[in-house]
């Protein structure tokens, strides 16, 4: 079984977000697609990662507010997501 890490998105529609992506190859994939669970919850939800489905690619989080889709863009390797 694998190391799994809790990552959580807040969904506020036009009043901004976090979105998580994947760099997968040449294509930019949502997080849930690598999540073993999914909680919703009012506003959001938590994917629990598989780290091993992850390792060796790139993170890329997307923060949204009011001011515009992209107000802040990080990427990183996927390995810190476990990382609090």
């Amino acid at each position: 079984m694998g190391e799994f890490a809790r990552v959580c998105e807040g969904h506020r529609g036009f009043h901004g977000g976090n979105y998580y992506f994947v760099v997968d190859g040449t294509k930019l994939v949502h997080i849930s697609h690598y999540s073993a669970r999914r909680e919703s919850f009012y506003g959001g939800s938590c994917y629990y990662v598989d780290l091993l489905k992850v390792r060796g690619k790139l993170v890329v989080e997307v923060v949204s507010s009011r001011g515009g889709l992209f107000d802040i863009v990080w990427v990183y390797p996927a390995e810190d997501l476990a990382l609090e």
